[in-house]
């Protein structure tokens, strides 16, 4: 045979991996036989006359020619057959013996050897050595006695026979080797053979390495062993001769010939094989190719003449050294400039080339030494080519090269470009998203199965068309000749012991495949594990990392002073214009208005707070360098000296005017007082200069009068620029419009922000009115979600005046702050910039004072403290001081908390906290601290009141405790560090700065607050003096320089200038510098009250006096905002003799120490309270049950009716109070608390609090506990709301809507209806499984996306332009149709489709649902929410597990669908009817309206992470979503569908709850654990889908036969887990955003989400199944960049919110 791959490709008989061979007993098979495929000779000519087979079969031939009667056959004659083994009875196993003689009626004799020849036969069945040995000559033979018997077969033994008695001869002995045959003839008929080559050396068809040692020629030593002797040496090198098809023949170097007999050997153990007995040897020259050396039969009495094969070559050379096939990247090469094919092939005559890597081949053609190629006949990308060689001499074209262009040695595939498994796993191909393909590296192909149960059929798909199997069973790749699939599929066995699976191997060459075990038990056992706890391991590390932020920040020293700080903190570090800004040095004219204040030559000091300090710096140093224009108000109980009287200001209020008396002082400093005064600015108080609260007439109506006050007196002086402090006078520059004017504004509070709800036309109306602003106006720039807010209103105008600079903060980290916590703030491209306060004795060059260091002084002013304070004198103590305003912000009550447990822990310390109780929480604190002075008589001292404090204290004291909530600044740290006392204390806002000990504060929560603030506690009481001494050192000498806050302030104004004038069109915009003009109701300007007097009209001005309009430039406005009505006349106008109103309004009376002063700024709705609820909503759209426009409380001290026109008291109590009917959703939180507000009047709380610190057992673990002062104090008000709740549902009458609003567990009906909306929508991600079914094609999806996006804008414009009860309600009936639809579904495909597209509508509307259910409970708690966000998200995973099972179970359509669809759509349609008639008020207020809205969300960073996340998590999750469905249900060889039913029951309703409650739980310390918690779990949707998708679980089914309950719980656990981080990701949506936001960041989710699934199903690798994205793991293949990729997105993303979420909390101060 000549060469051929196939010989070696097919050579192996068996391979123990794939097949079970049992071989016969006594059968025997050799190595060769066995692993053919392995020896490389298999694949070489077969035409070897030296091989002993040859040589044998030659031999019999010869027999024939010398033995006639062996011609035709054999005439055997049975005579014996020895029996030595048997393993089968049909199957002797032992010697035959038998004779062959002439058969004489056929025959004829030419010779008389042939006559009467017999010739005996034996031969052995047995594969071993046979010896038998016979007493009685047993062995018959057909000789006679004594006649001599030689064999004709080598090795011509020769037999002696015996007698017998049945008249054949016998033996006694016979010893005959393993299959064993023999024929004996008379030695006188034996006639000798003639001689044979018996070996040839190097051998028949040997390839030999090309490496000439000169010339061109490689001599190459030969040698003949001939079975004869005495053969002529010369005769055989005569008889040699060489054909070579080179061109140059070889040639025999007859210098080296030597001949001789040998010892005689077998070259081969093959039973008849002839021995060698002499010896010819020699060497020939060879060129380059292939040689044939011949040996003709001339003198040597050859049977016939033989030849033998030698290739010579390099190692390149595919004739010699191509194998199986040859890889040479040298073949293809660039010659002349074309990619030729520069041949190596020395021996090769004709070629031909195939550009599709074999599959087809073109025309042979005459071997040359180059071969240009066609370029434009490469396949597939690649410049490679196989190319195919024929030699005569070979007789084959067996000889096979590949070659690419460009490439190094390695082999790039050859078998195919692609090779692709097929089978039911696959669904044989069709399903092209399941991981099919194998792997190519270095000339092998891979791919891992894991059998189902025991066994898989697989069959192979070459470059998607060529398929293969094994027809043959012999591990080599057949092609596909017939159409039944099933004769070539490969069966793949069950996994070896201790495995789940193999691994595939194909050689790309050789098609040869072998099977190797893959991925052991226990690593499937890992896997498991790791799947079912990296989530909550993740989860819970995140807890703990998270955890590192609960930290105490030890500040020994100041790293950086003020004046280094330099212009880090403000906006105008990055500012655009501050390159522009020059300061020429000229003197400002700056006015401000604060209601605080200090008149030093008259003695007057207003001041409560550090806006108050500031103020008076302002005035004090910064009036220095600028003019100062300080508008002020009376108070009630404070005595102004006569001033200099100006014009009154006539204000308008709810279209009444009232007069304010102004007179003017000015300052021998350059300050100029404007003194605004009226009665209803002295109903306010030196101690409580601020309204009581910010819903009733008295504060609107102060707040309008104060900022109309503000913009006349603006009018009137003409300054450069307006410096607005804290809300108070926020919306002065918008009675100036439609001129702007420069501003700027300090933020010295922002939980503070001047609010009232607007919610519907009439509201925006009346507050219009209230604050004499047109409507205009109001909506442009106070108008926030549906809250007028005034911090709002004056970011409105500086982003649309001044684009978005002018606002800062008092301390750098507060201004980060405060732009990250307050949505009013938002509107601001440029954020807040920052500013430190000074201290206000730190000016020029400040003299330390460091008598605070020295031991003695200390001691003395220690020992004068205790005894200021009534404690014990002991030098030894250590004295904690707090000093401030007792209230929630200030964190008193934490003091009071914590006192039994600094007094247990720490005997020598002694407390003293002075300061005036202003809310609930410093009246509890002054209640419960008044029983620790009993507990603790000398040691505790506590004065709950405005108290002088002697300058002792800021010396004696050890340390200073400043737990504040929220602290833009902390000028006390300041104060008592500059005297020496270290600070304990929260940092938040501009607290650590000053050395000491400031605990982070990561949750409001108070339980965490007590944590973090004994800590700080415990950490300062356990440092030494020494360290103590250092940090006074560094403390006293801590500089906040008054002259820096004076320069950046005035670099500040600066900016505000040049920005306010650039922003402005330049033509006609600006009056010249120093110019006047008259402000008239006429023309393009302003009508401005403040011009008419008190007897003349209001359009004219007094004395002819005029204003100037210094850069007041016409802004945008359509109009005047702030003008008198043209109908007025004077006799609207209330004036008395001294233009002030008399009144005989109550005072407060502030002499009881107990008393809670209650009428100060900080008794006003804070920002704060927005945030006691999950949904932080800021819209203050909370009213539920009353139908008036503010809601204003009209009481003893309201504004009276002789302030305005006689109809005042009507307006204000009929058409502001509201109706007498209040809900229960009225919360703290809605900034507009009425009559119901939560404030303890009638002392009910006060009571019970004193009897429980009576009769309980005042401890460390009690104080903390039942005795926690906002523990209390959240019960109560639960208890408040929940009884308020009571009241106004029993005078509900309607029955729906009593029905609508019945509580169920503390759950109203209505928002069980909605979270039924929530419930059944399908989300972006899960649109997806709405066209799942094959039926659909992928135009079908794309249309399901297309009416999900539209949908989704069509929502989101309904939330935007119409009441949210048409959103909520809307929706139902939409369902109602979609299901009703569906009973038709099975009769047409239309049908069915259309009902898609309509639910696909509906569930659009599922954020709607989400973020505006449970509207009426915006200040539930954060564990409330979470409680609701189990309840609703467990159910929702429980009804898409049943929407999809039953979609999966119904057929056509039946009696029994249509039934229940009817059914189901008029229950929809019930429920559509119940929203849209039931919901409660809160839901059928005007839209909110929020400026710029999509900008301040996009600049949310948690917004944009939230939204990338959606988008990418649907592009590579969304795909595979079907698969994930079927699994859990595709279980069912073991469990039936109810007993899947009853396990995922369990998991919703028992385990679901049991772990979010617990992480819940920890909420009540940490509010921050479940975003946290849910984020830091990675991402459990990509775990779930992995699982389910990638082929991992069918491991387990080879390990345990309940592996398909193993994969059940772990598909419900995984889905758990994602549940809880989808909550996690809401409750981060929910703390920081506001209610409006969340539904924004929603709905843009959802959008981009939607735009991602669609995405993916177009360029998705895992767009219908796990593709590269899953590949299985547990093989260890098809792990690439994708699923790298892909899994560190996970990280990033989950990171990424983690970080943001830190910072964006609106809870978090």
């Amino acid at each position: 045979m000549s060469t051929s791959v196939a010989w070696q490709l097919h050579g192996c008989l068996l391979d123990e991996n794939f097949y079970s061979v049992t071989l016969p007993a006594g059968s025997y098979l050799s190595d060769a036989t066995l692993n053919g495929c392995n020896n490389e000779k298999v694949s070489a000519d077969h035409f070897d006359p030296s091989h002993p087979a040859f040589v044998y079969l030659s031999h019999l031939l010869w027999l024939r020619s010398v033995y006639p009667v062996l011609l035709d056959g054999l005439n055997i004659t049975m005579i014996q057959t020895l029996n030595l083994t048997t393993s089968d009875a049909a199957k002797p196993v032992g010697v035959l013996a038998g004779f062959e003689k002439k058969y004489d009626q056929l025959q004829s004799t030419t010779n008389s050897n042939d006559s009467s020849a017999i010739f005996w036969m034996m031969y052995s069945t047995a594969n071993v050595s046979v010896s038998v040995d016979s007493a009685n000559c047993s062995i018959l033979s057909p000789f006679a006695a004594g006649t001599t018997v030689k064999n004709i077969i080598p090795p011509f033994d020769t037999i002696t026979i015996s007698g017998s008695a049945d008249g054949y001869g016998c033996i006694s002995s016979l010893n005959l080797p393993a299959w064993y045959f023999g024929a004996y003839v008379e030695k006188a008929s034996f006639v000798q053979p003639p001689p044979a080559v018996v070996e040839f050396s190097p051998g028949h068809d040997s390839r030999i390495l090309y490496n000439p040692t000169s010339g061109t020629s490689q001599s190459v030593p030969v040698s003949l062993l001939f079975s004869s002797t005495g053969i002529s040496c010369s005769a055989v090198t005569s008889a040699l001769y060489i054909t070579s098809s080179t061109g140059s023949s070889g040639s025999i170097d007859t210098g080296s010939v030597q001949c001789g007999a040998v010892q005689e050997y077998q070259v081969d153990d093959y039973v008849g094989s002839t021995t060698g007995l002499w010896e010819w040897t020699g060497t020939v020259l060879l060129a380059e190719g292939i040689h044939v050396l011949s040996i003709n039969n001339t003198g040597i009495g050859l049977k016939a003449p033989i030849s033998f094969m030698l290739r010579v070559g390099k190692a390149n050379n595919p004739m010699v050294f191509g194998g199986a096939s040859f890889y040479d990247p040298s073949l293809m090469q660039i010659v002349n400039g074309a990619i030729s094919l520069v041949h190596a092939a020395a021996g090769a005559e004709q070629f031909q080339v195939s550009y599709d890597l074999g599959k087809n081949f073109g025309n042979w053609s005459d071997i040359e030494a180059v071969t240009p190629l066609d370029v434009t006949k490469f396949e597939n990308g690649r410049q490679a080519v196989a190319v195919k060689y024929w030699s005569s001499l070979t007789g084959s074209s067996a000889h096979l090269v590949y070659t690419e262009y460009g490439t190094s040695a390695g082999m790039r595939p050859l078998f195919g470009s692609s090779i692709q498994l097929r089978g039911q796993f696959n669904e044989y191909g069709d399903d092209q998203y399941v991981l099919s393909y194998m792997q190519y590296s270095s000339g092998t192909w891979t791919f891992p199965v894991i059998p189902n149960d025991t066994s898989v059929e697989l069959f192979f798909a070459v470059d998607g068309f060529s398929e293969y199997g094994d027809f043959d069973l012999n591990g080599i790749l057949d092609k596909q000749v017939s159409t039944s699939l099933s004769q070539y599929s490969i069966t793949i066995p069950a996994p070896s012991a201790g495995y789940v699976g193999w691994l595939i191997v194909l050689n790309d060459t050789s098609r040869s495949y072998k099977l190797y075990p893959q991925t052991t038990v226990v690593e499937m056992i890992i896997y498991y594990v790791l799947f079912f706890f990296l989530p909550i391991t993740f989860g819970t590390l995140a807890f703990y990392l998270y955890k590192v932020y609960y930290k105490v920040k030890f500040v020994s020293g100041s790293s950086t002073s003020f004046p280094e700080i330099a212009l880090k903190s403000l906006n105008l570090a990055t500012n655009a214009f501050d390159k522009d800004i020059v300061d020429d040095g000229r003197r400002l004219k700056v006015l401000m208005g604060t209601l605080e204040y200090k008149i030093p030559a008259w003695n007057i000091k207003v001041q409560i707070g550090g806006l108050g300090v500031m103020a008076n710096v302002f005035a004090d140093h910064y009036g220095k360098s600028a003019d100062i224009i300080w508008v002020i108000p009376t108070v009630g109980d404070v005595n102004f000296p006569k001033a200099e009287e100006q014009n009154p200001i006539p204000v308008t209020i709810f279209d009444k005017v009232l007069m304010v008396q102004v007179s003017k002082y000015l300052r021998f400093d350059g300050v100029t007082y404007y003194i605004c005064d009226c009665e209803l600015f002295r109903m306010n108080t030196k101690a409580d200069p601020y309204p009581t609260r910010m819903d009733d007439a008295d504060s609107i109506a102060f707040y309008s009068a104060w900022n109309q006050c503000i913009a006349a007196i603006y009018a009137r002086t003409s300054p450069d620029l307006l410096h607005i402090q804290d809300y108070h006078g926020a919306i002065a520059p918008l009675y100036l419009l439609p001129f702007t004017i420069p501003c700027a504004m300090s933020l010295h509070n922002a939980e503070f922000q001047g609010m009232w709800p607007c919610r519907n036309a009439e509201e925006r109306e009346n507050l219009a009115s209230a604050l004499n602003l047109s409507l205009d106006v109001l909506n442009k720039y106070l108008i926030m979600g549906t809250t007028a807010n005034f911090v709002h209103a004056s970011a409105m105008y500086m982003k649309r005046h001044q684009k978005g600079y002018g606002v800062i903060g008092v301390s750098d980290s507060y201004a980060s702050r405060a732009y990250k916590r307050y949505p009013a703030l938002w509107v601001l491209q440029k954020g807040v910039g920052g500013i430190n306060n000074p201290n206000p004795l730190d000016v020029g060059e400040f003299e330390t004072n460091y008598s605070g260091l020295d031991p003695a002084v200390r001691a003395e002013n220690k020992r004068l403290t205790q005894v200021w304070a009534g404690l014990d004198v002991d030098p030894e103590a250590q004295i904690l001081v707090f000093i401030g305003r007792w209230s929630f912000q200030k964190g008193i009550d934490m003091i009071a908390d914590l006192t039994p447990k600094i007094m247990k822990d720490y005997p020598d310390v002694q407390l003293i906290c002075v300061g005036p109780p202003i809310d609930l929480y410093g009246k509890f604190a002054a209640f419960k601290l008044e029983k620790m002075m009993e507990l603790y008589p000398g040691r505790v001292c506590s004065k709950p009141q405005f108290t002088e404090i002697p300058p002792a204290v800021h010396m004696g004291c050890d340390f200073v405790l400043i737990p504040s909530r929220d602290e833009p600044f902390g000028l006390v740290a300041v104060e008592f560090g500059r005297k020496g006392v270290l600070g304990i204390g929260s940092l938040v806002g501009g607290l650590g700065s000053m050395p000491g000990w400031w605990y982070s504060v990561e949750s409001a929560e108070t339980k965490h607050l007590h944590k973090q603030f004994l800590s700080s506690i415990r950490q300062a009481l356990r440092s030494s003096h020494e360290e103590r001494a250092k940090m006074r050192a560094a403390a006293i000498e801590q500089r906040f320089g008054v002259e820096e806050w004076v320069r950046k302030t005035r670099l500040q104004h600066l900016e505000a200038l040049a920005v306010a004038v650039k922003s402005q069109p330049p033509a006609g915009a600006l009056l010249p510098s120093g110019a006047s003009g008259f402000l008239t109701t006429h023309g393009s300007a302003p009508s401005i009250g403040s011009l008419t007097s008190h007897s003349g009209s209001p359009s004219q001005s007094r004395s002819g006096s005029v204003v100037s309009l210094h850069r007041m430039q016409p802004s945008k406005s359509n109009g005047p905002a702030f003008a008198l009505k043209a109908s007025q006349s004077a006799s609207n106008v209330m004036e008395s003799g001294n233009g002030s109103v008399s009144s005989g309004h109550n005072t407060v009376d502030g002499a009881n120490p107990m008393s809670i002063h209650s009428r100060h700024r900080d008794s006003v709705t804070s920002f704060s309270s927005f945030l006691k609820g999950a949904d932080r909503s800021v819209e203050g759209n909370v009213l539920g049950g009353g139908k008036a426009s503010l809601r204003l409380s009209v009481s003893a001290q309201s504004l009276h009716t002789n302030l305005i026109l006689d109809d005042a008291s009507e307006i204000l109590e009929q058409t502001l109070r509201g109706e007498d009917y209040y809900d229960s959703s009225v919360l703290e939180k809605a900034n507009m608390v009425p009559l119901l507000m939560f404030d303890d009047v009638d002392g009910d709380l006060e009571n019970k609090f004193k009897v429980l610190l009576d009769s309980k057992e005042i401890n460390p673990k009690s104080s903390v506990n039942e005795l926690c002062i906002d523990n209390f104090l959240v019960k109560g008000k639960r208890k408040f709301y929940k009884v308020v709740w009571k009241d106004e549902y029993g005078r509900v009458e309607n029955l729906l809507v009593k029905f609508v609003q019945y509580r169920i567990a503390d759950w109203p009906v209505y928002t069980i209806l909605l979270g039924i909306g929530q419930l059944i929508a399908a989300s972006s991600y899960q649109i997806v499984l709405l066209t799942g079914n094959k039926t659909y094609s992928d135009l079908d999806f794309y249309i399901v996306g297309a009416v999900f996006l539209v949908g989704t804008l069509f929502w989101s414009a309904m939330l935007r332009l119409t009441k949210s009860v048409y959103g909520l309600s809307i929706p139902f009936f939409i369902y109602a149709v979609a299901v009703f639809l569906t009973a038709f579904a099975g009769y047409s495909s239309k049908i069915a489709k259309l009902s898609i597209w309509v639910y696909t509508f509906a569930s659009s509307s599922g954020p709607l649902f989400l973020f505006l259910n449970f509207g009426e409970d915006v200040g539930s708690f954060t564990i409330v929410w979470t409680a609701r966000s189990i309840v609703i998200d467990g159910l929702r995973q429980f009804v898409s597990l049943g929407l999809w099972y039953f979609g999966s179970q119904i057929t056509g359509t039946t009696s029994t669908i249509q039934a229940i669809s009817f059914v189901a759509s008029v229950v929809l349609a019930l429920i559509g009817i119940t929203v849209a008639i039931g919901l409660p008020d809160f839901y059928r207020t005007d839209p909110p309206s929020i400026p710029f809205f999509m900008r301040q969300l996009f600049r949310r960073k948690l917004v944009v992470i939230y939204v990338v996340a959606i988008f990418l998590q649907n592009f590579f999750l969304s795909g595979p979503l079907g698969r994930v469905m079927t699994f859990l249900w595709s279980q069912g060889a073991i469990l039936s569908a109810v007993e899947t039913w009853i396990i995922a029951a369990i998991f919703v309703f028992i385990i679901w709850p049991l772990v979010l409650g617990s992480v819940g739980y920890l909420t009540r310390t940490h509010s921050w654990v479940i975003p946290i918690f849910g984020a830091g779990m990675i991402s459990p949707r990509w775990a779930l889908t992995m699982w389910t998708t990638s082929g991992i679980s069918l491991g387990y089914s080879t390990i345990f036969s309940h592996a398909v309950l193993a994969n059940i719980v772990m598909w419900l656990w995984l889905s758990l887990c994602d549940a809880v981080q989808q909550v996690g990701f809401g409750m981060m949506l929910l703390q920081s955003l506001t209610r409006t936001h969340v539904g924004g960041a929603l709905l843009v989710a959802q959008f981009f989400g939607a735009i991602g699934a669609m995405l993916s199903r177009a360029f998705a690798p895992d767009s219908l199944g796990p593709g590269p994205v899953f590949p299985n793991i547990s093989l260890h293949f098809g792990i690439g960049g994708w699923f790298w990729g892909v899994l560190v997105l996970q990280f990033v993303i989950a990171l990424s919110l983690i970080f943001v979420y830190r910072f964006e909390q609106l809870s978090k101060p």
